[in-house]
């Protein structure tokens, strides 16, 4: 009698999401029950090889490698996440096509992964990633991408060379759809759901139908936009802290996050100031409803 055949799992499995705020990451060893988890700041910079190394190498035992990550493929030196942010000036990068930017974020990320979970400098990975889904048929590009460039790739800690054992694309929304559905039992085969997905970066929306999850649509109407809306009515905000507080001032515009990021130090002008931030949230939240709302009927309609 011929004995089952061994399966080899990865020695690790990451699941991640590039956000246009953070990227944040699932992982854990194959051999482990429980994940774990680990955020990036969303920038991405060009940097020299020789400056990145210079700046981590004396930070490598005191600093989280979050906080110190950069990759190189060839001569091609990115600094990812904080240290992009913190000491390069790198931008967000909102524009253009998200899978672009996220193969620096991946590199990054596996090397983060490798140094939590004491891999070393060769192993295997299997990843899933989350895509808008506008850009899903841009996964099989993105992993080609990252299968090359995981092989032999430059990071603070030497050349890492990362197998990847398998790889998944899920359109952003998919895994709540999966939950939502599961627990409708029977009955999901019977009813129509759509899943609306506002993010910092982009709206999407996926449409689950009689048993079938649908191909989602996506915008550039993610929070960002109302953001850029009260930086029109205002002056020299930051979107990101702007967004940030305006999260934080909540449905009755709570004044004190505004002003966290108040820039007059007189209090009269200060108090001014805030007054105006709020007046300027007030509308321009009006206007980036109505734009977003707009957007969702025209998907509908379409549907319908």
């Amino acid at each position: 009698m011929s004995r089952p055949k061994k399966v080899l799992l990865p020695d690790a499995i990451l699941v991640m999401d590039f956000g246009g705020l953070s990227t944040r990451v699932f992982y854990r060893k194959s051999s482990e029950i429980l994940a774990r988890s680990f955020v990036m700041e969303s920038q991405v910079g060009a940097i020299s090889l020789d400056t990145a190394d210079a700046f981590t190498k004396p930070n490598l035992t005191s600093a989280a490698p979050e906080n110190i990550a950069w990759v190189a493929i060839a001569q091609d030196c990115r600094a990812v996440g904080y240290l992009a942010a913190s000491e390069f000036n790198a931008h967000m990068g909102l524009t253009g096509l998200k899978y672009s930017s996220a193969l620096y974020k991946a590199l990054a990320a596996l090397w983060v992964a490798s140094r939590k979970l004491d891999l070393g400098n060769q192993f295997s990975a299997a990843i899933a990633v989350f895509l808008p889904p506008g850009e899903f048929n841009d996964s099989q590009q993105f992993f080609e991408l990252l299968g090359q460039a995981a092989g032999a790739f430059e990071t603070p800690t030497g050349r890492l060379s990362v197998t990847l054992d398998k790889t998944q694309a899920l359109q952003e929304g998919g895994g709540i759809c999966i939950v939502h559905n599961s627990k409708l039992g029977a009955a999901f085969k019977h009813r129509v759901t759509a899943f609306a997905m506002v993010g910092f970066r982009n709206a999407s929306l996926v449409v689950s139908a009689r048993g079938a999850v649908g191909k989602g649509k996506t915008s550039d109407l993610g929070m960002v936009r109302m953001a850029e809306l009260v930086q029109e009515r205002t002056s020299g905000y930051d979107a990101a802290r702007l967004t940030a507080a305006i999260a934080a001032s909540g449905d009755r515009f709570n004044r004190p996050p505004f002003y966290r990021i108040a820039r007059n130090r007189d209090a009269g002008a200060r108090d001014a100031e805030v007054d105006r931030l709020i007046e300027a949230v007030k509308l321009s939240r009006k206007d980036y409803a109505r734009m977003l709302t707009s957007w969702l009927e025209r998907q509908s309609s379409k549907r319908g």
